[in-house]
């Protein structure tokens, strides 16, 4: 569908370029000024252009992006999927372990013995830091008989 008039009609006629009178033997071909409607269509021709262009540029780089996060998607599930695996194997292997050692140490041979409440060592406890004093205004605070193991505020 074109935006310019039927060739025959008047409007078609007042746009045809006119003659002019030869100058040193050369026909010189003016076009008349562009009429409002005319100017009009054009502009509007330029900015669905400029909008049309926008939109597809648009559309692409979301397209773009839901592709580029698919694919970071699937890497990282298949990285997620490894590491189960992983885990899964590190804890059968832990297993096996412990089972293997309980084996080793109830055999006869192994050496070892059942623990005996009377075979424990008992450290005692060193207090070496000297206990802090309180200071002069927290003293001041503190009513005469109050519990100084409880807490007094937080």
């Amino acid at each position: 569908m074109s935006a310019l008039p039927h060739p025959n009609s008047p409007k078609a006629r007042r746009l045809r370029t006119v003659r002019q009178r030869p100058v040193d033997g050369v026909t010189q071909l003016v076009q008349p000024a562009a009429s409002n409607e005319l100017k009009k269509l054009l502009r509007l021709e330029k900015f669905s252009a400029f909008i049309m262009l926008s939109l597809v540029t648009a559309a692409l780089s979301v397209y773009a992006s839901t592709v580029d996060t698919s694919k970071t998607w699937s890497k990282e599930y298949k990285t997620l999927q490894k590491l189960r695996n992983d885990d899964r194997n590190l804890i059968t292997n832990n297993e096996v372990l412990k089972s293997n050692l309980v084996k080793q140490a109830q055999s006869p041979t192994s050496g070892l013995t059942d623990l005996h409440p009377s075979q424990s060592i008992f450290l005692p406890s060193v207090d070496n830091k000297p206990k802090p004093e309180l200071k002069k205004e927290i003293k001041s605070t503190l009513k005469i008989g109050q519990d100084l193991k409880a807490p007094v505020s937080y």
